[in-house]
């Protein structure tokens, strides 16, 4: 791994331009959408909003122009809580949709399927299965990367229970379920299917994370269990896409820990300093495993493994999400308290890393 020269790299970054897309509401989640279109990025997102007024839109940002544009898919719709890309391709936009009752506490589920030819018109829309069972506070949605667009595979965390569903030919099926062993403590955070290995998911309870084998009875299961090194609950987890038995895992503590899934006694490698608050948020560039960026209150950060990491924004600024471009994997997309904040890794940092 090469060593950065940080004059360098914060000389770069300053002189990096970034666009930010003003929201008029406030937004939980974004997540990235393949364009399909030379220099053009695709972002989904959702408002949260205590009223029946909030809607699921798409921004589309074209990086020769340094422009936006926003698609409404839905509006009139309860507060958005999670959006999951589920097999959105060239003609059909799909997503994994989370939103909150307003009369109860609880959520519910539902694969929004929008046809791209009709996006101007936001009440020209169809809505795929919903799924018909109420969820009480919903932690995390992930989809099954092994999974494709007719047999898909999906997880819902809980704080009391972990789901893993199955969406054949738009028939859902409830696969395996996990409930916690302790009704006071012991909460589900968080969970992330292994991208080297279908049966294999990493589920994290408070300050520890298993590795639960999907194929095994939830109460004949052996798991593997890391070591309490988390001085606070885990919030996030992301497996390395591009090596096996890698993952990352973050907090209340605002450390990032590194872990080899050989041996989980303890971590490869500890990073603590950059955060000031909770850290909620953590991804892996899908094409270069030395960047990974983290997300919460203190601000966003584009971490380089191993070395040093660059502030992507003030640290003042609160990022509620965090996200790196489906179609280059060098922008990345930040959800701050004031808009949709769009931005490259910087150029040097860039010829490094290649």
């Amino acid at each position: 791994m090469q060593i950065l020269n940080p004059s360098i790299v914060e000389t770069a970054n300053k002189a990096e331009a970034h666009c930010l897309y003003s929201l008029d509401k406030p937004s939980k989640s974004v997540v990235s959408l393949s364009s399909h279109k030379r220099n053009k990025h695709r972002f989904a997102l959702g408002t949260f909003e205590n009223s029946e007024s909030n809607s699921v839109c798409l921004v589309d940002f074209d990086q020769e122009s340094s422009s936006f544009h926003k698609s409404t898919l839905s509006t009139n719709v309860p507060p958005v809580e999670q959006l999951v890309d589920f097999y959105s391709n060239e003609n059909i936009t799909q997503l994994l949709v989370s939103f909150k009752y307003k009369s109860e506490n609880g959520s519910f589920l539902t694969i929004l399927k929008v046809d791209n030819d009709s996006l101007n018109n936001p009440n020209d829309y169809t809505t795929g299965n919903k799924i018909n069972q109420k969820f009480v506070n919903i932690k995390r949605l992930s989809l099954d990367p092994h999974s494709t667009c007719d047999s898909s595979r999906f997880s819902v965390v809980t704080r009391e229970r972990l789901y893993v569903m199955s969406n054949f030919e738009e028939e859902l099926t409830l696969d395996y379920a996990k409930d916690q062993s302790d009704k006071y403590s012991n909460s589900f955070t968080t969970g992330k299917f292994d991208p080297h290995n279908k049966d294999v998911f990493a589920l994290s309870t408070d300050s520890v994370f298993e590795l639960i084998d999907l194929r095994q009875d939830s109460k004949s299961r052996l798991n593997v269990k890391s070591a309490p090194w988390h001085k606070g609950t885990i919030l996030d987890l992301s497996f390395n896409p591009n090596m096996p038995n890698e993952l990352v895992s973050t907090g209340e503590d605002t450390l990032i820990l590194f872990w080899d899934l050989r041996n989980t006694s303890k971590p490869s490698d500890t990073v603590n300093f950059g955060h000031g608050h909770w850290i909620k948020r953590l991804e892996y560039n899908h094409y270069n495993d030395q960047l990974l960026l983290s997300c919460g209150a203190g601000g966003s950060f584009l971490h380089v493994k191993e070395n040093r990491f660059e502030t992507l924004t003030p640290k003042n600024i609160s990022c509620s999400d965090i996200c790196w471009s489906q179609d280059d994997p060098w922008l990345y997309c930040s959800l701050l308290s004031c808009g949709l904040r769009v931005e490259m890794v910087p150029g040097s940092l860039k010829s490094m890393l290649t």
